[in-house]
């Protein structure tokens, strides 16, 4: 999926109010069942995400674990406060708490340097993911191996977002800003390039959505995959009215 075609899909964004204009009743309202926890195992496939079903309950505390196939954790990349998940690391095991109802993506490099998607999403009645295993295909470990090494290209790429987001200017990197116009608009935002990287054959984009509605909208990242689009993140999930956010996109080659 090329670029535009990505930042027309993030306009694609509805009001985080329900459709007669009112706000959604609390979690404890609309709660009419009790959480319970399920075991599942999931097979790994290079470059989808993992929908992880995380409770939240502002009466409970309950924690997801993602056992990964790794034996340790080198790092991890998510678009959150600490106001708004905790994320606590052993091993090859994530430990997933939700601090408010949000949902985004959570990023993760194993030990192997593997990147692992995880689209977490809350449960607020019902089912819930307690414990998630993650395993790899033999086809996985094939792929791994052709080719450019998967570690080196998940190691620059993961590098270049973690540069971007903290505005920083990696060692042979090039950056060059964007145009002052709108690159995309709709009636509810507008999105700006405002920077662009490009490093040992990937480009990374940083793109600035304004929301022009009367409304917050909240994105769904995981509506936005390619082939060529490695990594993806936002620096807020949910955005309110006049306000703005950053996204983060890299890809592997020019767009």
């Amino acid at each position: 999926m090329k670029l535009f075609s990505i930042l027309t899909a993030c306009l694609l964004i509805a009001p985080a109010i329900g459709q007669d204009g009112q706000h959604p009743v609390s979690n404890g309202d609309i709660q009419k069942q009790k959480l319970s926890g399920t075991s599942r195992v999931h097979e790994f496939s290079p470059g989808q995400s993992i929908q992880v079903a995380v409770p939240y309950s502002s009466r409970a505390s309950l924690v997801t674990c993602v056992s990964f196939p790794e034996k340790s954790i080198r790092s991890i990349v998510a678009a959150w406060t600490e106001s708004n998940v905790s994320l606590e690391h052993t091993g090859g095991n994530l430990f997933i708490k939700l601090l408010q109802e949000r949902e985004g993506h959570i990023d993760v490099v194993g030990g192997s340097g593997r990147l692992y998607r995880l689209y977490v999403k809350p449960a607020t009645a019902g089912p819930y993911d307690e414990s998630l295993q993650i395993t790899l295909s033999e086809e996985s470990d094939r792929k791994k191996d052709q080719g450019k090494p998967s570690s080196q290209v998940r190691s620059v790429a993961l590098d270049l977002i973690l540069a971007m987001r903290r505005g920083e200017l990696p060692e042979g990197a090039l950056i060059s800003s964007g145009p002052d116009h709108a690159v995309q608009a709709s009636v509810h935002a507008e999105m700006f390039i405002r920077l662009v990287y490009e490093l040992d054959g990937f480009v990374g984009y940083v793109i600035e959505l304004k929301n022009r509605s009367e409304t917050e909208i909240s994105l769904d990242l995981s509506r936005y995959q390619g082939e060529e689009l490695l990594l993806i993140g936002a620096r807020e999930m949910s955005v309110k009215s006049g306000a703005s956010t950053l996204l983060y996109l890299v890809f592997s080659e020019a767009q």
